[in-house]
């Protein structure tokens, strides 16, 4: 179990599946959130927190889905460099191009 925790193999993969993870569960507790004060504005008279309910459940699902586009597209630049690297694995500056630096 902990092996497969703190296996660094796919980590890009890793980061994309935890993110879609949290755009569902902050989505929902941002809606769930929102909708708890308008609740208690309602029962309070407080049309300041009926206001910023409302306002959570319409921008936060949007909020989320910002955060999960900025956290996935970080996992596919870690994707892309990860595959680079493999694709050049062993070669270096001077073997890619097969040119000889001048001596100084």
């Amino acid at each position: 179990m902990l092996h497969s925790l703190f296996n660094f193999d796919s980590v890009g993969k890793r980061i994309k599946k935890i993110s879609k993870i949290i755009l569902f569960v902050v989505a929902i507790l941002e809606a769930v959130g929102g909708i708890a004060l308008a609740i208690i504005g309602i029962a309070t008279e407080g049309i300041e927190l009926i206001a910023f309910g409302v306002a959570l459940i319409l921008v936060g699902p949007f909020l989320a889905y910002f955060y999960y586009l900025l956290v996935y597209g970080f996992a596919e630049i870690v994707d892309n460099v990860v595959s680079i690297n493999n694709k050049s694995a062993g070669t270096t500056v001077r073997n890619q191009f097969n040119t000889e630096l001048p001596d100084l």
